[in-house]
């Protein structure tokens, strides 16, 4: 039976997943216990959205400094091709918070919006 970390990991990715479907994309997968270095790929209906790769995170308290916690996991990200129409996300799960968005780019991260509750 999964712990419980992993069971709140795996209901954060289904919420992802129901709010990526419910806003345009046709299609959102888990990549279950593969490792990857991705939790959800996403591909939208439109080309006017990117497919989007989506590493998901859960955190007790909120991270003043992501991109220094995060440090390992967001340089493996900036070592692959940034294309277009591809972008590159991770989302933060705060216990009690709500969540933070952010978009990896090649020399920055680009939070995406607020915290919600």
């Amino acid at each position: 039976m999964p712990n419980t970390n992993y069971r709140r990991g795996v209901s954060y990715e289904y919420q992802i997943i129901r709010d990526l479907i419910c806003s345009g994309y046709a299609i959102a997968q888990r990549s279950a216990g593969s490792k990857s270095m991705f939790d959800i790929w996403a591909i939208p209906n439109t080309p006017d959205k990117p497919v989007l790769f989506i590493q998901c995170k859960r955190s007790k308290i909120g991270i003043s400094n992501i991109e220094g916690y995060f440090k390992e996991d967001i340089e493996r990200v900036r070592q692959l091709p940034f294309l277009t129409n591809i972008e590159y996300h991770i989302y933060i799960k705060i216990d009690g918070e709500g969540e933070e968005k952010y978009r990896i780019e090649k020399d920055k991260l680009f939070r995406f919006n607020p915290i919600t509750p």
